[in-house]
């Protein structure tokens, strides 16, 4: 696949049954040539195929290991949608070339229509064959090596923030204090794990576990009476996590 930009491609009005059945004629209408059918199948094959799966950052990969995934989806969306559709084009172009060998002497309007079906059908085949997938990954990748170097960037800035709000909320530890020294600070700390492929690698199944450090998603109740507890246990166990992180070296 390669030369067109992944993106949706309309279904043209040429390769649909309603206009084929307009511009047969009356004579084309009392000759079968089955072209009507293909056209059907074609056009309902089209309408399966959701194009923004066909790109491989669909997902907004974080790192390469996700924009690999997400190559592999692609590609296999394709096999299962795409090639299918292309096969349907290819019936419908061999369809309509036999019907204008067959019935030459039909209406020069009739035969016009299947000469525009067959020549819309190939073009649309080789339109399908030509999505870039290669040049999708590659943007993929720039936009993934530009953020992993602001991730690596403000890393350290970010641990050393981190473990200074969590000094202070381990003296104050309300739903204020969370959202004053923790929160951000986490969420900061999450990013970069994130966005790092090996820092990932290492850290993030255990680091995701924090939710980017927001009270509702980690279940903590703000008038729980126990809140003080429950989040300086947390926060214990993020920043022994952040010192690893800040230990490591890739």
């Amino acid at each position: 696949m390669a030369g067109i930009k992944i993106g949706y491609i309309d279904y043209p009005v040429e390769l649909t049954d309603k206009d084929w059945q307009k511009k047969k004629g009356l004579i084309g209408k009392m000759t079968k040539t089955g072209i009507g059918a293909t056209l059907k199948k074609a056009q309902a094959l089209h309408g399966k195929i959701d194009f923004a799966k066909l790109d491989p950052a669909a997902e907004n990969p974080r790192n390469k290991a996700d924009l690999a995934k997400g190559k592999k989806a692609a590609e296999a969306y394709y096999k299962k949608y795409v090639v299918p559709f292309s096969a349907s084009l290819k019936t419908v172009e061999e369809t309509a070339k036999k019907a204008i060998k067959q019935n030459a002497k039909m209406p020069k309007k009739s035969l016009k229509a299947m000469e525009d079906i067959a020549k819309i059908a190939s073009t649309l085949q080789v339109t399908m064959k030509s999505f870039d997938l290669e040049a999708a990954v590659n943007e993929a990748l720039e936009r993934i090596e530009r953020r992993q170097k602001l991730a690596a960037k403000y890393l350290n800035d970010s641990l050393k923030k981190f473990v200074t709000g969590a000094a202070a909320f381990m003296k104050d530890p309300t739903p204020e204090s969370w959202l004053t020294n923790i929160k951000q600070q986490g969420r900061s700390v999450s990013n970069s794990v994130k966005e790092l492929t090996d820092y990932n690698a290492r850290f993030w199944k255990d680091f995701e576990k924090f939710k980017g450090f927001d009270l509702g998603t980690l279940k903590l109740e703000t008038k729980d009476p126990k809140f003080a507890q429950k989040s300086t246990a947390i926060v214990k166990l993020a920043l022994a996590q952040v010192k690893q992180i800040a230990a490591f070296k890739p």
